[in-house]
């Protein structure tokens, strides 16, 4: 990372203490079993996998630094349905991920209806460890 504030990368999107900052991240693993039938007993089960998933939460204060065009470019994001490749502020690298969801709301409003402050959260499942074909 270039910048020491940087807490974390998905794509070009950069979630820092200055701009969009997270509070909790949680993730979720879970095991793929596929049944198989088998007479007069129970079905016997196959291990054929596993997905594993994030959710991302933070807020931005759209009138320090980053400004109110953080959250619609996350939501662009969504939109654009690519992989993108998520590192943490100390450089590890954790694969491509698919930004399936954001979840936005906005509180604490000033003048002209202007929120001081959005709330969010990502919701990602993972791609895999190569970039994905052009």
């Amino acid at each position: 990372m270039t910048n020491s504030r940087v807490m974390m990368r998905l794509g070009e999107f950069g979630f820092g203490v200055d701009t969009a900052s997270f509070n909790r991240i949680q993730t979720s693993t879970k095991a793929k079993w596929a049944a198989v039938d088998r007479i007069g007993i129970n079905p016997a089960r196959q291990g054929v996998g596993w997905d594993q998933t994030k959710s991302i939460q933070g807020v931005v204060y759209p009138f320090w630094r980053g400004g109110r065009a953080q959250i619609p470019k996350m939501r662009e994001m969504v939109k654009a349905l690519q992989p993108l490749l998520l590192v943490d502020g100390s450089g590890g690298v954790h694969g491509y991920w698919c930004l399936e969801g954001l979840n936005d709301g906005e509180q604490n409003f000033g003048p002209g209806a202007v929120a001081m402050k959005w709330d969010f959260s990502l919701d990602l499942s993972y791609y895999g460890e190569r970039a994905p074909a052009k």
